[in-house]
């Protein structure tokens, strides 16, 4: 309301002067007022420039006024100032901006930062101006000059670069004021050069030029020069393409020191302990020294003070190299069979290969125990047809062969004669000649069986099965580990009546069922054996 009543006597000078006054008399048009405050007397020349346009306002820089200023009563985060439009003209518009600021500080209470205004108010004289060079004026655009429509991309630097291009063609073909580029980055693509055209390769000296194999070592680098030295050689003779060369370490490549050896370890002799007898202590130590000189080398102080060895060990023959080896036989595992068929072997490897006699056992029979001799039925062998050992004798000479008779074991049914010897005792032998043939039994015996884990026998031939021996009394036979004999898996007698294939043996009861004649039961089945 204050600014109001300052107000007042402007608008009633304004009314009484009319606005359209011009010429010299311009600033004596202005209004009247005597203002004692600063604002008003700004006010006024503001009004005044109005009025005239040629007049210069002088204004008065204005203290601020403490007593107005009032304490923010409302929150600044809720206040809103009003918005004030300045003139752009200085310092009008300066002083319009401080009074804005200082309107909403009296009202919001948020202290503002004013501007400075302080410009002079009195008019300074223009200083001189240079003379200005002439330009040459630039040639008026030809009415009917049309420059062409563009349309460049929307990418940047493109459009930057297309709206230049397009204000340069348009200076350069009608002319006028120089155009204002943009500032665009720098191209960074430059046009690259056409590429050019290959030139024809030179044709080969000869279309028949062959170049010649080279063979180079599989040694690196050698192989690489050794193959770029025989194109270059190719491209010399023949001509044609220049050949790509291979990339090759040079050849002067110093080889690098071998890493030294690592010392060998002293070598250190064993500590002996010597007796300490003569002369077995000199020796000894002797012994010990040439041990060690031949374990570390050099050659050591021996002094040789022992007495002479009456007893040197004489070199070890070489062991014969056996080459006469004698046959591999397999005995029936069934006494005294076994102990003839061992006797036997030996005696045939002896006659074979020679060497010392091997010491033969005796085969008693079971029955016999007396030391001074048994009666054994002797087996007169009958002649048989000449043989390997008759001829050899027959050429040869030397000790004639005993012809030997092997019927009674592989034919039962034949009858051999029967002659009786006595066996001299053990005492009256000699330990070192060749005991007295002793025959086999005339008639064959069943083949022993069974006995378990303790007594393994051999199995029993294909056909026969092992049942226990129906001449021990008593005997459980395999089925209790005991020894059992081998008989064919064949029944006889029973109703049928079966008589035994084979000459010579006998129907008896089968120990493996439960029927049995001594039961009661008359016509029960059996086994065939020989008799015991």
């Amino acid at each position: 309301m204050k600014a109001l009543f300052l107000l007042l006597p402007l608008f009633s000078s304004v009314l009484a002067f009319p606005h359209d006054a011009k010429g010299e008399d311009c600033e004596a048009n202005c209004p009247l007022v005597n203002c004692a405050l600063c604002e008003c007397i700004n006010n006024r020349e503001s009004l005044c420039k109005e009025i005239c346009a040629t007049y210069e306002p002088k204004y008065q820089r204005c203290p601020r006024d403490l007593a107005h200023v009032r304490t923010a009563e409302l929150d600044p985060a809720t206040c809103e100032c009003e918005e004030v439009i300045c003139t752009l003209q200085w310092p009008e518009g300066c002083h319009c901006i401080n009074d804005g600021k200082r309107a909403c500080y009296e009202k919001c209470g948020v202290e503002p930062m004013y501007l400075d205004c302080s410009a002079s108010n009195v008019k300074r004289e223009a200083e001189p101006e240079p003379a200005p060079e002439p330009e040459p004026e630039p040639e008026p655009a030809s009415a009917a000059c049309e420059c062409e429509e563009v349309a460049c991309p929307q990418v940047w630097p493109e459009s930057c670069y297309c709206a230049n291009d397009v204000k340069k063609a348009c200076f350069d073909k009608c002319g006028g004021p120089p155009p204002l580029y943009q500032t665009c980055p720098p191209r960074s693509m430059s046009v690259r050069d056409p590429k050019p055209e290959p030139e024809p390769e030179p044709k080969s000296v000869s279309a028949t030029c062959e170049c010649e194999e080279v063979i180079c070592p599989q040694v690196w680098p050698e192989s690489c020069h050794c193959a770029n030295d025989a194109k270059k050689a190719c491209f010399a003779k023949c001509g044609g393409p220049v050949p790509p060369l291979d990339v090759c370490i040079a050849h002067n490549v110093a080889a690098r020191e071998p890493e030294p050896e690592p010392a060998p370890a002293p070598c250190s002799c064993p500590d002996v302990q010597c007796p300490e007898s003569w002369p077995e202590s000199c020796y000894c130590e002797r012994d010990a020294k040439q041990a060690c000189a031949h374990q570390c080398g050099g050659t050591l102080p021996i002094e040789d003070n022992c007495p002479p060895r009456y007893i040197t060990a004489r070199a070890p023959e070489p062991a014969p190299t056996p080459s006469c080896v004698c046959d591999d036989v397999a005995c029936i595992q069934s006494w005294p069979e076994s102990c003839f068929c061992a006797n036997d072997a030996k005696r045939a490897c002896f006659e074979k290969c020679g060497g010392e006699e091997a010491e033969y056992e005796t085969c008693l029979f079971p029955d016999d125990d007396d030391d001074d001799g048994a009666s054994i039925p002797d087996v007169t062998p009958a002649p048989e047809p000449v043989d390997d050992y008759e001829l050899c004798y027959q050429e040869c000479g030397g000790e004639k062969p005993v012809p030997r008779n092997c019927s009674a074991l592989l034919h039962p049914g034949a009858s051999p004669s029967l002659t009786t010897v006595f066996l001299p005792s053990s005492s009256s032998a000699s330990p070192t000649s060749m005991p007295p043939l002793i025959p086999r039994h005339s008639r064959p015996q069943n083949q022993i069986c069974g006995g378990g884990r303790g007594t393994p026998r051999p199995a029993c031939p294909a056909g026969q099965v092992c049942i226990a021996d129906p001449f021990e009394p008593g005997s459980c036979g395999p089925a209790c580990d005991q020894t059992g004999i081998c008989v064919e898996d064949k029944a006889c007698g029973g109703f049928g009546g079966f008589a035994c294939e084979v000459e010579g043996q006998v129907c008896v009861d089968d120990p493996r069922d439960d029927c049995s004649d001594e039961g009661g039961w008359d016509d029960c089945a059996g086994v065939c054996v020989w008799p015991a």
